[in-house]
């Protein structure tokens, strides 16, 4: 069924008002756990949406990788007893699509890069995390090169699900800043994709990534980016090359390697004046600090009539080439590309 995209807020609302959310015009609406880092007095607080939980966790137990001991784990399952439900892995909200879809690598053994869950190495006492390590990038690159590539994916998204927030914790590993002595711009390196529409058998799929960029020229520094592309079907089934439809950064703000970072992410499905795409980040002790902020197309603008919000996303992800991946582990290969995430909790609707 075609919607009308400039009445999306109301009716996440009415949905939301349905599962049982209470909507209180200027307070926050809140549905299931409060994370007790959120800040109420938020002056993003007119943007609110009523928001319901779909899934949180923070990798505690009885929440496990899979297989087992494993090195390399492919899925997680269990419950996160930690948090209030949804908690389960294996049985969250059906609108997120009702189970973690899994880890993928793209042909990655162990020995090239992993995630699993662990003890939190940083010394901030966070109890399990996940960790995110990239030493080859083994997986062939369409023009030429290889890539490498961890990521949780979540799919099986409800086809009406436009309107989607996310908070989670993320720690930079301070050998990525290694990646600053190319020469060469750095603009495939990626933290986080969203795809609309999905990928496969759609006309106009497209896709936005949160992502670490670099100008030319050897010691330019890393900064975060968003950019969005789309794509259009042939006759024959086959896609055509990606095309830019917008970009964002921060090239201002210095990414805080080797800290504990709060991020949040703002997605609404919308046309040039009703989309939105925000991501923000919280360094220890603050302030709140906008990566970006695209309030414009969240679909593709070739595409008339969209019948589908979000298909997938991609949250956690490290995706990039086999560059970038090689000045980080240097000649002696004694480096890797190293992220941890930590209590990640996703919404339908916006807290405040």
């Amino acid at each position: 069924m075609k919607r009308n995209l400039e009445n999306h807020s109301l009716s996440v609302a009415l949905r939301a008002l349905t599962a049982g959310a209470i909507l209180v015009i200027g307070c926050t609406a809140e549905v299931g756990p409060i994370d007790s880092e959120e800040d109420p007095t938020d002056t993003l607080s007119a943007n609110a949406i009523a928001s319901t939980v779909l899934f949180n966790s923070r990798f505690e137990p009885s929440s496990s990788g899979t297989p087992s001991g494993a090195l390399q784990i492919d899925d997680i399952v269990g419950t996160d007893n930690s948090v209030p439900p949804p908690n389960n892995w294996s049985n969250f909200s059906p609108r997120l699509g009702r189970d973690f879809t899994g880890l993928i690598y793209e042909g990655a053994s162990a020995s090239d890069a992993y995630a699993r869950i662990v003890a939190d190495p940083t010394g901030a006492g966070r109890g399990n995390v996940l960790k995110y390590w990239m030493r080859n990038a083994v997986s062939s690159a369409s023009h030429g090169g290889t890539k490498g590539r961890i990521q949780a994916r979540f799919s099986g998204l409800a086809n009406d699900l436009d309107s989607l927030y996310l908070r989670y914790l993320m720690y930079i590993d301070r050998d990525f800043q290694r990646a600053e002595a190319l020469s060469s711009p750095i603009t495939f390196l990626n933290l986080g994709e969203y795809w609309h529409g999905g990928r496969q058998n759609v006309e106009h799929p497209f896709r936005i990534g949160f992502m670490l960029n670099k100008a030319s020229g050897s010691g330019s520094p890393l900064y975060f980016a968003c950019e969005a592309t789309d794509a259009v079907r042939r006759s024959d089934g086959s896609y055509t090359e990606w095309t830019h439809v917008w970009s964002r950064q921060n090239t201002t703000f210095r990414v805080p390697f080797n800290q504990w970072a709060t991020v949040e992410v703002f997605y609404t499905m919308g046309n040039n004046s009703t989309g939105r795409f925000s991501v923000y980040m919280t360094p220890p002790g603050g302030p709140k600090v906008t990566l970006c902020d695209a309030r414009t197309w969240t679909y593709s603008p070739d595409d008339p009539s969209p019948a589908f919000g979000l298909r997938f996303i991609e949250p956690l992800k490290l995706y990039t080439a086999d560059e970038v991946i090689n000045a980080i582990r240097g000649p002696r290969n004694d480096h890797a590309a190293i992220l941890y995430f930590d209590n990640l909790t996703i919404r339908e609707g916006f807290p405040y």
